[in-house]
């Protein structure tokens, strides 16, 4: 995955991947579970799919919102994966996964 990493690294000032690039390098971060450098870049990469309204908005904002929670920072978790909710049909684990991180931040203040 690392020389994959790398390689769509060196596309991503390519005018013609440039657009799909970023969506590829958030994906490895989270399956390497780089989850600091996720969160580094995600973001604008979620920023720039909403400017362009591409699909894959929900699926950035499940990878960002996955990597908060896993680093238990489910405030910020919460934003990003309310905004998957609303733009994907639901399963089974993402049923689970909201109410869980809303319970956290209402009972427990996390």
């Amino acid at each position: 995955m690392q020389t994959a990493l790398e390689g769509f690294k060196v596309l991503e000032s390519d005018p013609n991947f440039s657009p799909i690039v970023p969506y590829y390098i958030t994906q490895i971060y989270y399956k390497q579970k780089k989850y600091d450098e996720l969160l580094a870049y995600a973001p604008a990469v979620l920023d720039s799919a909403k400017n362009n309204t591409t699909k894959r908005v929900p699926e950035i904002a499940r990878l960002i919102g996955d990597a908060y929670f896993i680093k238990e920072k489910y405030s910020d978790a919460l934003p990003y994966l309310e905004q998957y909710h609303q733009g994907v049909p639901k399963n089974e684990i993402s049923r689970r996964q909201l109410p869980v991180g809303i319970h956290l931040l209402q009972n427990w203040g996390l």
